[in-house]
C-alpha cells in the first residue's frame, strides 16, 4: 500500500508509476483466489490482496464472491471517522 501511495502521489505523473498504480487495482478487484491468505505459498494465491487483507485484521472468509471475482465485503472494512467542517 505504501508504494501505492508514493505512485499516487511523488511519482504520479510516470508512465510507470500509472501502471502501478492499475496493476494494484488488478490484483484487488480481479482476484480469482477464494482463499488468498493461506499458510503455505501456492500458485493461486494473490499476494498483493493478502497483504491488504492482513492490514485490516481482515480472513478468507471476508471474501465475497461477484461472477468469477472473490472481492473484500466492504462491509468488513473499519468506518473511517465522521468528516467535520
Amino acid at each position: 500500500m505504501q508504494e501505492y501511495a508514493i505512485n499516487c502521489v511523488s511519482q504520479s505523473h510516470l508512465k510507470s508509476a500509472r501502471e502501478k498504480r492499475q496493476e494494484f487495482f488488478r490484483a484487488i478487484l480481479l482476484n480469482e483466489s477464494s482463499e488468498p491468505i493461506a499458510n503455505a505459498p501456492a500458485p493461486d494465491v494473490n499476494p498483493l490482496l493478502a497483504d491488504v487483507m492482513r492490514y485490516f485484521h481482515l480472513t478468507n472468509t471476508d471474501l465475497v464472491a461477484v461472477d468469477n471475482y472473490f472481492l473484500m465485503d466492504v462491509n468488513k472494512l473499519p468506518a473511517l471517522p465522521a468528516q467535520t467542517s
